[in-house]
C-alpha cells in the first residue's frame, strides 16, 4: 500500500510552480496524487479545446512522475447542489464524465472517482426506484465507453443519509446490479461516518469492490474534511480489514487542511496526516 493526498492541497499553497508542490509533498511523506481538480467542469480542462487539455494533463503527469509521485485517482466531474433532474442534464453529465475518463488516462491512472446522479436532490428520500433506474441507465453507459479506453469508475458513497445511492450497502447492490467488471467502490470514510457505517465494517463489506479511498473525518454529523483523530469517526478498526480483504492500493487522504493556513502549520499537519495513514497502513492506528 502507497499513502495519498489530493493535489489540491499543495497546489493550493504553491499555486505558481508545480515542481515545487511535488517537492514539497514527497518531503511531507506522501507518494500518491489524487488529481482532484478535474471535478471542476467550469474550468479550462472541460471548456478549452480538449488537445490543449491532453498536453496540459501529460506535463503535470511528467512533474509528478519526476518527483516521484504516483497519480493513483483522479476526481471526476461533480457540481453542486446537482442538476440531474432533466434528461438532457443528464446527457451533458455524461459527456462530461466521458472526458473525465479520457483525462485520467492522459495523466497515466485507470481509477475516476465519480458521484451518484441525484435527480431529485442531493438529500432526498424521493422515489428510489427511478434514482436507482436513472443511475442505472447513466453507469452501464459510462462503464462500458470507459472499459474501451481502460477507466475503472469508482462510485463513492456520499454523506446524503436520506439518499437512496448514499450508504455502503446500497452502493454494493448498486455495483453488484450493474455488474460491470469496471466498476468499483471509492470508500469516504468521513461520508460512511455520517451515514453510521463502522468503517472497518464498511471495507469488510466491500471486500474486492474497493478500488480507491477517500480519507478524512467529521463529528458524525456533516461533512466536515477534518484531519483523522478530530472527529468521531473509527480509524483504528482500519488497519485489521485491510489486511483481511488484501487491498493493496492507496490509502489516499481527502481531509482540508486548508489554503489560508500558515507554511509551516500546514505541513505540519500534513506530516500528521501522512503519519496517521502509515500507521493505519501497518496496523498500528489506536
Amino acid at each position: 500500500m502507497k499513502i495519498g493526498n489530493c493535489l489540491w492541497e499543495y497546489r493550493c499553497h504553491y499555486p505558481e510552480d508545480l515542481k515545487e508542490a511535488a517537492k514539497h509533498m514527497r518531503e511531507d511523506g506522501f507518494e500518491a496524487i489524487d488529481y482532484s481538480e478535474l471535478c471542476n467542469v467550469e474550468g479550462p480542462l472541460y471548456t478549452e479545446d480538449e488537445s490543449k487539455a491532453k498536453a496540459f494533463l501529460e506535463e503535470e503527469a511528467r512533474i509528478l512522475a519526476d518527483a516521484g509521485l504516483a497519480i493513483s485517482q483522479i476526481h471526476g466531474p461533480w457540481r453542486y447542489p446537482p442538476e440531474d433532474g432533466t434528461a438532457k442534464a443528464r446527457a451533458e453529465w455524461l459527456s462530461l464524465m466521458e472526458r473525465g475518463a479520457r483525462m485520467a488516462i492522459y495523466l497515466g491512472t485507470p481509477y475516476m472517482v465519480v458521484h451518484p446522479l441525484m435527480p431529485f436532490g442531493a438529500n432526498s428520500p424521493e422515489n428510489p426506484a427511478e434514482v436507482l433506474r436513472i443511475n442505472a441507465e447513466h453507469y452501464t453507459r459510462l462503464c462500458d465507453y470507459a472499459k474501451e479506453i481502460g477507466v475503472t469508475v469508482c462510485l463513492e458513497n456520499m454523506p446524503f443519509p436520506e439518499l437512496p445511492l448514499a450508504h455502503v450497502f446500497q452502493i454494493i447492490d448498486f455495483v453488484d446490479l450493474i455488474g460491470k467488471p469496471n466498476l468499483k467502490v471509492c470508500l469516504d470514510t468521513g461520508h460512511a461516518n455520517v451515514c453510521g457505517t463502522d468503517i472497518g465494517e464498511a471495507i469488510r463489506m466491500l471486500g474486492d469492490r474497493l478500488a480507491v479511498f477517500h480519507i478524512h473525518d467529521n463529528d458524525g454529523k456533516d461533512d466536515q474534511h477534518r484531519l483523522p483523530g478530530t472527529g468521531t469517526a473509527n480509524f483504528g478498526s482500519m488497519g485489521k480489514a485491510l489486511a483481511e480483504i488484501g487491498f493493496s492500493g492507496v490509502l489516499s487522504s481527502e481531509a482540508r487542511i486548508g489554503p489560508k493556513t500558515p507554511h509551516k502549520v500546514f505541513h505540519a499537519q500534513a506530516r500528521s496526516m501522512a503519519d496517521t495513514l502509515t500507521k493505519i497502513k501497518e496496523n498500528l492506528y489506536n
